[in-house]
């Protein structure tokens, strides 16, 4: 009786072919490849894969068991040699390790250039202000501009930045297009919102006062940056009354009656001045000594 007696054979060590399908990436997208290994010890014995010259792509790596993987960062076709081999030492009697070389290459797109700024901070007059037009994707380095509306007086887009900064020397609302154009030519542009908050003398009328009485009543601004320094523009007050500058207050004690419109000027720490006519009645007699 004939015994026979099997013995394994190895077939040449090489990549998949589907480890050359390598897809594309996008900058800033979660990326995953896997490279494959056929013939030589395995997959009795497991596959080791390492990168022996040239550059993954930026944010990407190599695990041993040949997961290409993680969130690429820069765009562009980058070029690698990976080496391919079996366990060593081996485990099995009949199969020697082996190893092959192989160049791959990936290719990462650029993410598309998007401007994600939708409103400005609101910003004070008088007040340092800036801030940066947000993106995403794109090729740097960008380039903006205004399109449509403009900027508040003592503010300037920087155009390589898209930075916004300056003292604001007017208030309101402001709208206006920004547009970017990334290195590749590719533009976007996105339409904001700025707001200025101006000070302004929230009090319209001041309280009624008698005369001989001790009268004493505070002006109160909207917007204001502290410390703001008060003073009359056209009046003046009625006798006996004052105006603390440092404070905004009247007070002391009317010695006659009058019903005026008294105009005050406000200007706070920035530089930012209001201007309001503000109507004050006293009463209760006649002119006292």
């Amino acid at each position: 009786m004939l015994a026979g007696v099997f013995v394994g054979t190895a077939a040449a060590l090489r990549f998949s072919d589907a480890s050359y399908l390598t897809p594309q990436g996008v900058v800033g997208m979660p990326y995953s490849h896997r490279f494959e290994g056929v013939g030589g010890c395995g997959p009795t014995l497991p596959y080791r894969f390492t990168v022996i010259n040239g550059s993954l792509p930026p944010g990407l790596s190599l695990a041993a068991d040949g997961l290409l993987s993680g969130t690429p960062t820069a765009h562009g076709s980058f070029s690698f040699w990976i080496n391919l081999n079996d366990e060593d030492p081996p485990s099995l009697a009949w199969c020697h390790p082996g190893s092959s070389q192989r160049e791959f290459t990936v290719t990462v797109l650029a993410a598309e250039l998007v401007i994600t700024t939708r409103r400005l901070p609101t910003g004070k007059v008088g007040r340092p202000f800036e801030t940066l037009i947000a993106t995403r994707g794109g090729v740097e380095p960008l380039e903006w501009q205004i399109v449509d509306g403009s900027l508040p007086l003592g503010l300037a887009l920087a155009p390589r930045t898209g930075a916004v900064v300056g003292r604001p020397k007017e208030g309101g609302r402001f709208r206006m297009t920004f547009e970017a154009t990334d290195r590749l030519g590719t533009t976007r542009t996105r339409t904001a919102v700025l707001v200025v908050d101006k000070m302004t003398i929230a009090t319209r009328r001041l309280p009624s006062g008698t005369v001989g009485r001790a009268y004493r009543a505070r002006l109160a601004t909207r917007n204001g940056a502290t410390p703001v320094r008060w003073r009359v523009m056209r009046g003046p007050l009625p006798r006996g009354l004052r105006l603390e500058a440092r404070t905004g207050t009247v007070a002391g004690t009317p010695r006659s009656s009058a019903d005026l419109r008294v105009m005050f000027r406000a200007r706070d720490r920035y530089g930012d001045v209001s201007k309001r006519t503000v109507r004050l009645v006293i009463g209760g007699g006649s002119t006292r000594g």
